[in-house]
């Protein structure tokens, strides 16, 4: 009782008396009144494994939780720790999943961001280029329609200048 007076008094969730069997005798122990009293009040979640199939006590019966033999809670431990075991890294095994399925749809939204980028500075890229084209024929228009122009003007010169020196020299021969 004292031991379960101090175990009571900590912060634990299940408390289990596990018990192999023995004569009716030390049996009786788990019958007693005051135990009982004290199993009924604690907090934790009470577990009992006490004896043989056959033996059944006053405490089996106010437990939480009963194991008819200590083997039986024993692998009930061992079934527990396993489910736990394998619950565990099957969420894991769902987590990286999750996070595979998460990081993926990232990249893909990424790459399409990317992609819509690269075709809209291509689209601006073709757009500057088709500017560029025309200003350049444009210029150039300019430049031939003005030097047209000069040369027009260079050949008139050369009339005016080829009959100014002929008008020249006529008045020099004639001096």
């Amino acid at each position: 009782m004292s031991k379960l007076k101090e175990i009571s008094a900590l912060d634990l969730d299940i408390v289990a008396l596990v018990r192999g069997g023995g004569d009716r005798q030390s049996m009786e122990t788990f019958n007693d009144l005051n135990l009982s009293e004290l199993i009924i009040t604690m907090k934790q979640v009470t577990v009992t494994a006490i004896g043989h199939t056959v033996d059944e006590t006053l405490l089996d019966k106010l437990a939480d939780k009963r194991f008819h033999l200590p083997h039986d809670y024993g692998a009930g431990l061992n079934a527990t720790a396993e489910k736990l075991s394998h619950e565990r890294s099957n969420s894991r095994a769902l987590l990286i999943d999750e996070v595979k399925k998460d990081m993926t749809k990232q990249f893909s939204e990424q790459v399409e961001t990317l992609e819509k980028q690269l075709k809209k500075k291509n689209k601006e890229f073709t757009e500057a280029q088709t500017i560029y084209k025309e200003q350049v024929e444009s210029h150039n228009k300019i430049f031939t329609d003005q030097l047209k122009v000069r040369n027009e003007e260079f050949q008139k010169l050369q009339v005016t200048s080829g009959k100014q020196l002929e008008d020249l020299q006529k008045n020099f021969q004639e001096q």
